[in-house]
């Protein structure tokens, strides 16, 4: 006679897995959802170090990930910028106006008062005779590798196409009547 037995233990066995996960932000969101739709529980570990873990951060909420998701799109461009990289280029856009301040707000900052005392010392001591012009213009862009900086520049230079032609056709006119 064959028999086959079925056994139902009581309570319910439950498995503790812990498992530390590393992902890139922006698929943080995606990881999380899909731990949440598993009906998985993720939790924080209290002892979890950054510097222990190549200083790479602890996140548990799904915002981390979608404040990487893209953002605007800038006419002529096919790929959509990120936030960073539509902060990056307004304010970059922001410096080159002849309107902007910002150099000069930040130049009487108390953050510069060592520059100013450095620069004003240089000029004391005859080392330049130089005035500071708070109208330049002009900026760097410095981030991380791979953050996005070519996309930036590239936008950046869409961005300002028109406005840079038509400068070129007023000094080319300019330039015509001497």
């Amino acid at each position: 006679m064959d028999a086959t037995v079925f056994a139902s233990p009581s309570p319910t066995p439950t498995l503790t897995v812990m498992l530390m996960l590393f992902s890139a932000s922006e698929h943080s969101a995606e990881v999380l959802r899909t731990f949440e739709e598993s009906d998985l529980k993720v939790e924080i570990i209290e002892s979890y170090c950054p510097k222990k873990c190549l200083g790479v951060p602890h996140a548990l909420h799904a915002e981390v990930g979608q404040r990487a998701a893209p953002g605007k799109s800038v006419p002529g461009c096919k790929t959509r910028l990120l936030t960073h990289q539509l902060q990056a280029m307004e304010f970059i856009l922001k410096l080159e106006s002849p309107e902007s301040t910002t150099l000069l707000t930040f130049w009487r900052s108390s953050t510069c008062q060592w520059l100013r005392q450095a620069f004003h010392h240089t000029a004391t001591t005859g080392r330049t005779t130089k005035e500071i012009n708070h109208n330049s213009q002009g900026s760097i862009l410095a981030d991380d590798m791979g953050l996005g900086k070519t996309l930036t520049s590239l936008a950046l230079i869409l961005t300002s196409k028109n406005a840079a032609e038509s400068f070129a056709t007023m000094k080319e006119r300019n330039t015509r009547h001497f």
